[in-house]
């Protein structure tokens, strides 16, 4: 009897050593392990869109500290659903509404993540003078008149480009057509990127101390700008090898000029950024390079 009591005794004890050893894992300073990383990316993935986790996934402040590497990630699998949504709707719907129901889906996914860090600004920024009445409107739930301008002429511009570059792209295959793909996985992962990369490099700003961004964007380490930035670079070469080097070597230009005067633009008003500062960085950025990606298309350069 007492044998066995030692056994359960010694086997409860090594129980708990693998837990704490697990605990240890994944809270330390081993930012490459596999184990703290799937957690990491699965933060990332909760935090930016309504796609579900598997269960054993824990969620805390630590985590998405570090999940600002795979923003570009997310982004691709955004790009990913939504290119098989617009595949399915092309079989037995004109161009007009399948990518109207794309960017259904795309919201859908998202929750309108960014679109309302885009509209937060417009209002905010719109009607608001000093500091703390822009950050007193962005804090503020409701959408005004410049939110809503915003917002459709970003769904609007967005719905005319994906529509001329998806009737661009026509071949008698339509719905599997790869360069559709590339295009999606392009806009939706550099403009994350380059989110990431203003993060960085702008100091935090909020108008109370419970953001919910305030986790990640105050606090982006090095190393997660390297991975985001190798992700990021990963896309931006297979468009280029899809659509020629010219638009590899136009986009980070451009980039940088949306990046310079962002950045610039809201320091000068606010001091630094904000995760609605961030969300329409992103939508602007989206939109920029579908806008690159469609004059070049027009004019005969892809």
């Amino acid at each position: 009897m007492s044998e066995h009591g030692d056994k359960q005794s010694s086997a409860q004890v090594d129980s708990q050593v693998n837990k704490q050893a697990y605990k240890q894992n994944l809270s330390g300073s081993n930012l490459m392990g596999w184990r703290k990383q799937l957690h990491v990316f699965f933060n990332a993935v909760v935090f930016f869109t309504r796609l579900p986790a598997p269960s054993y996934i824990q969620f805390n402040e630590s985590f998405l500290q570090d999940a600002a590497r795979y923003f570009p990630l997310v982004g691709a699998i955004v790009a990913a659903l939504v290119w098989c949504s617009l595949s399915l709707a092309l079989f037995i719907l004109p161009v007009p509404i399948a990518v109207i129901l794309a960017m259904i889906v795309s919201v859908l996914i998202t929750g309108a993540f960014h679109e309302d860090g885009l509209a937060d600004c417009a209002d905010a920024f719109g009607g608001g003078y000093g500091k703390e009445q822009i950050l007193t409107i962005m804090h503020d739930s409701r959408l005004g008149t410049y939110g809503v301008i915003a917002l459709c002429a970003s769904l609007g511009l967005k719905f005319c480009l994906l529509f001329y570059l998806v009737s661009y792209s026509v071949t008698f295959y339509i719905q599997f057509n790869f360069q559709l793909l590339v295009i999606l996985l392009l806009a939706n992962s550099v403009s994350r990127w380059l989110a990431v990369v203003l993060m960085y490099c702008t100091p935090y700003v909020a108008f109370t101390g419970s953001s919910k961004s305030k986790p990640i964007a105050s606090r982006v380490a090095r190393l997660s700008v390297v991975v985001a930035s190798v992700t990021a670079l990963g896309f931006l070469s297979l468009a280029a090898n899809n659509f020629g080097w010219l638009v590899f070597a136009a986009l980070p230009p451009l980039l940088a000029i949306v990046y310079i005067l962002a950045r610039r633009y809201f320091i000068r008003h606010i001091g630094g950024v904000n995760g609605d500062c961030l969300g329409a960085v992103q939508q602007v950025s989206e939109l920029s390079i579908l806008l690159t990606l469609c004059a070049f298309a027009h004019s005969g350069c892809i």
